[in-house]
């Protein structure tokens, strides 16, 4: 099923009154999941499909902590793990964000630094536990 597809039978089903059933059909998607995603369109929800967890840090400073890294990087001085994580605890913690990060250690856990990594390629922080 493809995200596109479904926008396109909500939006049939919604704007040119057809059955979900015949959406459903032309357009290759599951009719259980049209009707859900209907209901949820005409109550002001949108049809994008969620399929992560909200990360701690929003892209704009999640991009600025890649930008420090690849700067710090481009000066040869590559950040370790450890470096990262308590840049982003003092970081959350200066900044008043909310976060579940270890408080005794004073840094982020080790599955944000691999979803950081994950959602960052480009990083090259030194990839050692």
């Amino acid at each position: 099923m493809n995200e596109q597809c479904m926008k396109r039978a909500v939006n049939a089903v919604l704007q040119y009154v057809k059955l979900n059933k015949k959406a459903s059909k032309e357009f290759g998607v599951p009719l259980e999941t049209l009707r859900r995603k209907v209901n949820i369109a005409k109550n002001g929800g949108g049809v994008e499909k969620k399929l992560r967890r909200p990360t701690v840090l929003s892209e704009e400073a999640e991009s600025e902590l890649t930008s420090i890294s690849l700067d710090m990087e481009a000066r040869l001085c590559r950040l370790s793990p450890v470096d990262v994580k308590r840049i982003v605890y003092q970081y959350c913690c200066k900044n008043g964000i909310e976060n579940n990060f270890d408080s005794d250690e004073e840094m982020a856990g080790r599955y944000w630094l691999e979803g950081f990594l994950t959602r960052h390629p480009e990083q090259s922080i030194k990839r050692f536990w």
